[in-house]
């Protein structure tokens, strides 16, 4: 089910429920009537999942485009909203139902040099922080008069972003050593456990020699043995 009958949020919603249902993805949109250049022209799109109550199900968007044309790049971004929204579990046959979708299309971002020219409430807005770009929309911002006020919250917000993000490359950085420590007790136990073969191996190597020579040494005796008593023999014989 789709929350609006546009074209392009029909074409979403076959991706995603040929994605979901039978993790096949359709190329082209044949049976659905597309508004004409979309196989030509490129933008960023957003693909927004909700439940039914209004609440987020998945989001994921690209501010500049990243595909060939725009049905590439609602076909990319509608399988992203559903399996790779890092805040949700990848979508469910049986959530279908219970779901909409919603596509929207950028025009060009374009520089705000003054806060003035900002204005939340109309356009979205894209933020550069320590991390990199990210895209706020109108619904994520405090809409008020104040721009500066917007400004204080986008601030804060890309800020908690860049803790969270930092939090979460500490725990990975302690997750990796902790890998390599492991890794490296492997190797050592591996490198242990050969020397114990190599030092057995030699050891009985050690022992059949050994053996060997007692083995022979008692040949020898006998054969001494032997050739003593045919001398005695030959003494008294004559």
């Amino acid at each position: 089910m789709v929350n609006e009958k546009t074209p392009y949020a029909r074409w979403a919603w076959k991706v995603i429920e040929a994605f979901v249902n039978r993790k096949k993805i359709p190329l082209k949109p044949d049976d659905i009537e597309l508004p004409e250049g979309s196989y030509q022209r490129k933008a960023g799109v957003f693909v927004t999942v909700h439940r039914r109550d209004g609440s987020l199900r998945g989001c994921i968007g690209t501010f500049l485009p990243t595909q060939p044309c725009i049905v590439d790049e609602i076909r990319e971004n509608a399988i992203a909203a559903v399996s790779r929204d890092p805040r949700f579990f990848p979508v469910t046959p049986e959530e279908l139902q219970d779901l909409i979708c919603s596509v929207d299309i950028l025009s060009e971002p374009t520089i705000v040099r003054d806060i003035g020219e900002l204005d939340p409430k109309k356009y979205g807005v894209i933020v550069e922080g320590r991390f990199g770009r990210g895209a706020l929309g109108t619904t994520e911002v405090d809409l008020t008069d104040n721009r500066k006020n917007n400004i204080s919250v986008l601030d804060e917000a890309m800020n908690r972003v860049s803790d969270m993000r930092s939090n979460t490359g500490a725990i990975r950085n302690r997750l990796t050593e902790g890998i390599r420590n492991l890794e490296v007790g492997y190797v050592n136990q591996i490198a242990a456990e050969s020397s114990i073969r190599d030092a057995d191996i030699a050891q009985n190597i050690m022992n059949l020699a050994k053996k060997q020579i007692l083995s022979r040494a008692a040949t020898l005796v006998l054969v001494n043995q032997n050739i003593n008593r045919r001398n005695v023999l030959s003494l008294l014989m004559r």
